[in-house]
């Protein structure tokens, strides 16, 4: 004989739901995991922004070099900007300055580096006097491996062009010498929290050739 189960109401279950330390225990992992992808997405990003800054260096280099070809005259450089406009500083036939921020609005460039700075610029008087610049004009700048200057990477420079990186103006020796206001500047690898300026220079003889080629000299 069947028995008649009508309306008796199946019997429900339920799924046991996440404690309260799993749920910890879950977010932890994932806080783990998030903190692992971040720090290769950080150098990524930080490669990213040399790269673009030292792009930008070349192009402000190659404009000095353009800047000269087109003065009337014998050729010369840019004076530096000292007072944020953008526009070289020149009251006379020389600077006002040797070293400021580049002439970023003279030269028809972009204003800031990708940390937003003003890019830095330091130029021989001698290469910078509207008067021109001749074959046998020397630059006074010199670049270094290190603060002491024991050993030189180049002399006779024309203009040294630099960004201070992403901790902008640091407190070790390196970078006070790109920040003291004389002839002498580092350049080398950068090393984490230590030394991060990208410093590139106009050769004399580059420069030199270009104004030759160019028909502007001798």
């Amino acid at each position: 004989m069947t028995s008649n189960r009508r309306g008796v109401p199946p019997r429900l279950t339920f799924a046991r739901g996440f404690t309260l330390t799993e749920i910890a225990i879950v977010l932890f992992i994932i806080a783990l995991l998030l903190g692992s992808m971040m720090i290769p997405i950080t150098a990524q990003m930080e490669t990213r922004d040399n790269t673009d800054a030292l792009k930008t260096l070349g192009e402000i280099r190659e404009a000095l070099i353009g800047y000269a070809a087109s003065r009337a005259g014998k050729p010369y450089l840019p004076c530096p900007d000292t007072d944020g406009d953008g526009a070289e500083n020149r009251p006379g036939t020389a600077c006002a300055n040797a070293e400021g921020d580049v002439p970023w609005v003279t030269l028809g460039l972009g204003r800031s580096d990708p940390w937003s700075r003003a890019y830095r610029y330091r130029v021989t008087p001698a290469f910078s006097d509207s008067g021109g610049f001749l074959l046998t004009t020397v630059g006074t700048l010199r670049l270094c491996t290190d603060s002491a200057c024991g050993t030189t990477i180049a002399t006779g420079i024309p203009a040294v062009i630099l960004t201070k990186g992403k901790e902008g103006a640091g407190g070790n020796a390196n970078e006070l010498e790109n920040s003291d206001g004389d002839n002498d500047f580092v350049t080398k690898d950068p090393e984490k929290d230590v030394y991060d300026d990208l410093v590139i220079w106009l050769s004399p003889n580059i420069l030199i050739n270009r104004m030759v080629a160019a028909g502007r000299l001798p």
